[in-house]
């Protein structure tokens, strides 16, 4: 009788575990956003013209503006994002991407496990930038900086803090390709 009751028990353990290690797959593979769709802006600035403008004090508003989009942790919110801006005040060149590309950013965008957290010294020029859409609406925004591997996200719906590991900035620009 002890022996069936010992096996019983290893067996309750094994199924178990099982079960808790597909609740932590699903939970480790949960997407930052929620999208459909990724319009791809991209900037061919050079850091020269950047210097220039973000000395220059008399830059024009369209300077400014550039400088703001390049440099800084902005929009705060999805509402105040308008693409029009972007393309024509900013240059940015923008493209629509295509299906395999945005289901290989889904997976790009999504929480995996790690117990790494990156930190870079170089200061963000986000010459890429994704606005993720879901039938045709703006869900999510992220502006990438490949040279220094920052990002900054508006829209996300989890924690984005182990973004950047491995070789997500990799996978990210072959997917922009």
């Amino acid at each position: 009788m002890r022996p069936l009751i010992l096996l019983t028990f290893l067996l309750g353990l094994s199924c178990s575990s099982a079960n808790k290690s597909k609740e932590t797959d699903a939970q480790t593979n949960r997407p930052y956003f929620d999208f459909d769709q990724v319009l791809y802006f991209e900037s061919q600035i050079q850091e020269s013209e950047i210097n220039k403008f973000v000395t220059n004090n008399d830059s024009s508003s369209n300077q400014r503006l550039l400088s703001d989009v390049l440099l800084n942790d902005s929009p705060k919110y999805l509402s105040s994002l308008d693409t029009n801006i972007l393309e024509r005040r900013c240059g940015y060149n923008k493209r629509r991407l295509g299906t395999t590309s945005v289901i290989s950013i889904n997976k790009i965008f999504s929480e995996r496990d790690s117990a790494e957290l990156r930190s870079t010294k170089c200061m963000p020029v986000y010459r890429d930038i994704l606005v993720l859409l879901k039938s045709n609406k703006i869900t999510g925004l992220a502006k990438i900086c490949f040279e220094c591997e920052q990002y900054y996200f508006v829209g996300q719906l989890i924690e984005t803090k182990y973004f950047g590991n491995k070789d997500d900035y990799l996978r990210l620009k072959r997917a922009l390709e």
